[in-house]
C-alpha cells in the first residue's frame, strides 16, 4: 500500500507480470521434457522428418541444437513441425500440435540467454523423477490397426508415456501430522510411511501391498482416504464396489463394441501425471453376487498382483500399461463376503472405535475443519461431551446441523443446546426478530 493506505495498482501489476512469465517458462520446460520422448518416437517412425529438420539448421544432432542458441532451437522446431505428416495418424497429429505450441512459446518467452540456458539444462538433464507407463510406439501401432481407437491414442500422445513417481521432501511430515488428526488409523499411516520412505530413499517408484481397512460404518474410512491422498499429493479415484455390475466396469469395455470406453484404472493412470494414484475400492464386502455377465471383481486378481499389473490391458485400448505402482486401499465393514482369492492379496487393518484420547484428537480436527469453513464461528468445548460415543461420521453430521441451526438463530457460537435441539433433546428456540426503524434497530 501507499502511505495513505490506498492500494498501489502499479505494484500489483508488477507482481503479476513475473508470475505470468514464470508460468510460461515452466510451460516451456514441461514441453522440453515431452520433446524427449516425442523425438524418440519420431526417430523410430519418421526418421526422415527429424533428419530434414536438422539439415535445415545445419546441425548433425538434436544435442547440438540445444547447445547453440534460442533462434536455432525455434527454427529446428518449426522445421520439424513442417516436415511431419500432420494428418497421418492421431499420435503424430498430437505430437505435431504440441511441437507447434512449444516452438511459439519458446519464440515468444525464452528470449534471454538465461532463459535459453534453463531450457538447455532441461534437455540435457536426466529423467530422474519419472518412469514409463506405456510404450507410445505400441499405442501408435494399435491405433492404426483397431478402428475407433484414434481419439484414445491422441489423448495418450498428448499426456505422454512418462509419469511422475517421486514424492516431495515434506510428504513424511504431512503423514506424521495426519496421525495426530486420525489417530485410530496410525498403523495404516505407518505402513504407508515405511513404503514411501523406502521409495524416496532409493529413488524408485512406490511398490505397496494393497491395504484393506475394516471397521464399522461411520468410523471415518472415507475421510481418512481423502486426507491420505492430499498428504501424498497423488490423484484419488474412488470405485463404488457395490455399484459394479460387470468386469468391464473396472477393466474397460472391449474395443469390439461400438461405444466402448476405457475403465477407471486406465483413465486415472493415463490422464494424470502420476504413476501412483490412490485408488479406493469402497465397500469391497458389498460386491454384487448375483452377476450374470462375469465376476465384477475378476480384474482385481491381476491388478492387485505386481507382476500381472505391470502389463495390465484395458478392454477399450489393449495396450500394456504399468499399473504395478498404484496405491490400492479397500474399505469394508467385515471380511465375511470378500472372496478369499481377493482377500489374500490385501494387508488387512482392523480399525477400532477411537479411545478417549483418540476421540478428543478426532473431535479437535473436526472442530478445526468446521471453524475454518465458517470464519467467525466458534464451537463451545461442552459440545464434545454430548458427542462422546458417536462415530466420526455422526459427529460431523450432527455438528454440521448444529452449525446451521446456530447461524439461522443468529448465534456465532455453537453451544450444547444447539446440538441438543437438532438431536431432539431440547425445545426449539425461535429466532429473535430484528426490526429496522428510521432511528435504528429495535
Amino acid at each position: 500500500t501507499m502511505g495513505g493506505g490506498k492500494p498501489c495498482a502499479t505494484t500489483a501489476t508488477d507482481l503479476r507480470v513475473p508470475v505470468r512469465k514464470l508460468r510460461k517458462m515452466l510451460g516451456a520446460i514441461q514441453g522440453i521434457n515431452k520433446l524427449k520422448w516425442q523425438l524418440q518416437f519420431l526417430e523410430t517412425e519418421y526418421p526422415e522428418a527429424v533428419k530434414a529438420a536438422l539439415m535445415g539448421v545445419e546441425k548433425p544432432t538434436v544435442d547440438d541444437v540445444f547447445s547453440t542458441d534460442v533462434n536455432t532451437l525455434v527454427e529446428f522446431l518449426s522445421n520439424l513441425h513442417g516436415e511431419l505428416p500432420y494428418r497421418a495418424d492421431p499420435v503424430v497429429h498430437a505430437i505435431a500440435e504440441q511441437i507447434r505450441v512449444l516452438s511459439n512459446l519458446i519464440k515468444d518467452e525464452v528470449t534471454s540467454a538465461g532463459g535459453f540456458r534453463k531450457v538447455s539444462q532441461t534437455w540435457f538433464s536426466t529423467r530422474d523423477k519419472e518412469t514409463l507407463l506405456f510404450d507410445l510406439l505400441e499405442a501408435h501401432k494399435l491405433s492404426t490397426s483397431i478402428a475407433g481407437t484414434e481419439q484414445i491414442a491422441q489423448r495418450l500422445a498428448g499426456s505422454g508415456p512418462w509419469k511422475r513417481f517421486a514424492f516431495d521432501a515434506e510428504v513424511l511430515d504431512r503423514l506424521e501430522a495426519l496421525k495426530e488428526r486420525t489417530p485410530n488409523f496410525t498403523k495404516v499411516i505407518d505402513t504407508v510411511m515405511d513404503v514411501v520412505n523406502l521409495a524416496n530413499r532409493f529413488h524408485r517408484p512406490i511398490n505397496m501391498t494393497p491395504i484393506l481397512i475394516v471397521g464399522e460404518p461411520g468410523i471415518g474410512k472415507s475421510h481418512f482416504t481423502d486426507q491420505l491422498s492430499q498428504c501424498l499429493g497423488v490423484p484419488l479415484n474412488r470405485i463404488a464396489v457395490d455399484n459394479l455390475q460387470i468386469a468391464s466396469d473396472i477393466s474397460g469395455q472391449s474395443h469390439s463394441y461400438a461405444k466402448s470406453s476405457p475403465g477407471p484404472i486406465f483413465r486415472v493412470l493415463t490422464e494424470n501425471d502420476c504413476i501412483s494414484p490412490l485408488i479406493v475400492l469402497d465397500e469391497l464386502d458389498k460386491a454384487p453376487i448375483n452377476w450374470g455377465y462375469g465376476d465384477p471383481l475378476g480384474p482385481l486378481h491381476n491388478l492387485l498382483e505386481p507382476v500381472s499389473a505391470k502389463v495390465f490391458k484395458d478392454g477399450a485400448f489393449p495396450i500394456a500399461i504399468d499399473a504395478s505402482h498404484v496405491i490400492w486401499i479397500a474399505t469394508a465393514n467385515s471380511l465375511q463376503r470378500i472372496p478369499s482369492t481377493i482377500l489374500s492379496r490385501f494387508e488387512v487393518h482392523n480399525i477400532e472405535a477411537p479411545n478417549k484420547d483418540q476421540f478428543e484428537a478426532i473431535l479437535r480436527e473436526i472442530y478445526t475443519e468446521i471453524e475454518a469453513n465458517y470464519p467467525g464461528l466458534k464451537i463451545a468445548a461442552e459440545v464434545g461431551e454430548i458427542l462422546n460415543g458417536k462415530t466420526p461420521r455422526e459427529q460431523r453430521q450432527l455438528l454440521q446441523r448444529a452449525v446451521a441451526r446456530a447461524i439461522r438463530l443468529g448465534d456465532d457460537c455453537v453451544g450444547a443446546w444447539h446440538l441438543k435441539e437438532v438431536m431432539g433433546q431440547a425445545k426449539a428456540r425461535t429466532r429473535l426478530k430484528v426490526v429496522q426503524e428510521p432511528s435504528g434497530y429495535l
